[in-house]
């Protein structure tokens, strides 16, 4: 009788022709191979997004937060509706994991508790270190992918399995170290809030995406938040103003379209009362701490 190596995925066109397999990977799992020197730009991610670094170096602004470089066995959360700006200092193999929601309940309950443990935490958005046995989780989930085991039932699985590692193997503080900027006494109704954030132009647009009364919608979101909801989407502008004005070449203009400013007065404005300085001199600060790091 003859030895099957189980090393390849068999009946290969099985997988493929089914229903449930994968061709494109908006939320799930994807390995990536990228060349040192690369460099990616995403205004506006439109899922959550845990970048697991299995080899190489890169560097990475998300939001107000600057250049944080990531090593190997290091992994990092892109919360959706972030800016990021990331270019690659070695080549590098990486796992990404993107969903739009945490789906399992025990997963939601976990992240609303923890919170409330920690919420006084100083997140500064520092890269969490890959142990076991999560690494070697990693390490099969990635045969997988490569050999085109893509059902979405893996992913699913493999979804639910990875927030179960962190649980089980992470202490409570690292786990908020990571999720933070998802994080909330209702993580459902801030998962809405980001979801809905990226189409939304304003405050009322999204009162109607969300269906929700103008009284209830306002009275949540500042519970959930501490702030009003005009308030938070113009700390998200000013974040995400501060982030692209560091990236080179840059104009004025392109900002202002960018953002939809209505003219270059109302940008101007906005860049002194957010910033303290005009917006020529907003980039020039940007650039040199940019150039500087």
């Amino acid at each position: 009788m003859h030895k099957i190596l189980l090393n390849k995925l068999l009946y290969v066109n099985e997988h493929q022709s089914c229903k449930n397999y994968q061709i494109e990977i908006d939320t799930g799992f994807k390995y990536i191979e990228v060349q040192e020197g690369t460099h990616v730009y995403e205004p506006k991610l439109h899922y959550n997004n845990v970048v697991i670094l299995i080899e190489g170096e890169c560097v990475i602004s998300c939001n107000q937060y600057n250049n944080r470089k990531v090593s190997s066995s290091e992994m990092v959360l892109l919360p959706r509706g972030a800016l990021v700006d990331a270019h690659t200092q070695k080549d590098c193999k990486l796992l990404l994991f993107s969903f739009g929601r945490v789906r399992n309940v025990c997963d939601v309950n976990m992240l609303e508790t923890y919170y409330n443990l920690h919420r006084d935490i100083r997140y500064d958005f520092v890269p969490l270190k890959v142990r076991h046995p999560l690494n070697e989780y990693i390490e099969l989930l990635v045969f997988c992918l490569k050999n085109g085991m893509n059902c979405a039932h893996l992913h699913e699985i493999k979804h639910k399995e990875f927030f179960l590692y962190l649980r089980g193997f992470y202490t409570k503080k690292e786990v908020v170290q990571l999720f933070y900027p998802i994080m909330g006494n209702k993580i459902k109704f801030r998962d809405m809030i980001q979801e809905n954030y990226i189409k939304a132009g304003s405050v009322e647009e999204m009162i109607q995406l969300l269906r929700m009364s103008k009284n209830a919608f306002y009275t949540k979101f500042t519970k959930e938040f501490g702030m009003s909801p005009k308030q938070w989407m113009l700390k998200q502008i000013r974040h995400q103003v501060f982030v692209k004005a560091a990236v080179p070449g840059i104009t004025i203009k392109e900002l202002i379209d960018l953002f939809n400013f209505d003219s270059p007065v109302q940008f101007n404005r906005f860049c002194i009362r957010e910033f303290g300085c005009p917006p020529g001199e907003l980039i020039k600060q940007q650039q040199q701490v940019s150039n500087e790091s």
